[in-house]
């Protein structure tokens, strides 16, 4: 049973269309260990994520790389 999730948008500047993406782990060094790997494949993309120890629903607005409609 999983007990330890990440919940992420992907994307430099994501918009209305852009999906959450839910991730979840059976122990904390597994998701230590993915968002290593996230931080590590970055380069010049954008990410922005929330942790949280058990389900959740989040609203795109909650992250900071959340730029709605606005393109410009």
């Amino acid at each position: 049973m999983s007990k330890f999730y990440v919940t992420i948008l992907w994307g430099e500047n994501p918009g209305p269309e852009t999906d959450l993406a839910v991730y979840s782990f059976k122990t904390l060094e597994e998701r230590k260990a993915f968002l290593q790997g996230v931080e590590q494949s970055l380069g010049w993309q954008g990410v922005d994520w929330r942790i949280h120890d058990g389900p959740r629903k989040f609203k795109k607005e909650e992250f900071d790389n959340y730029i709605g409609g606005n393109y410009e």
